[in-house]
């Protein structure tokens, strides 16, 4: 994966490439967010202002 990490601060840019870039890490991120929603889906579903809703919403702009 190619990343342009030339406006990062050195620190950080070798952070990013250690850890971020390692082909375990999308695994380790999918895992991480399956986490944290199942903790959280309770809370998101009872949520009166349909939070799920508004997530997409501010996705959708973004991606015009």
């Amino acid at each position: 994966m190619e990343l342009d990490l030339d406006f990062l601060p050195p620190w950080v840019a070798k952070i990013v490439h250690k850890y971020i870039l390692d082909p375990t890490a999308a695994k380790l991120f999918d895992s991480a967010m399956k986490w944290v929603w199942d903790v959280q889906k309770f809370y998101i579903h009872g949520n009166p202002t349909k939070i799920l809703d508004e997530i997409k919403g501010m996705a959708d702009g973004i991606c015009d």
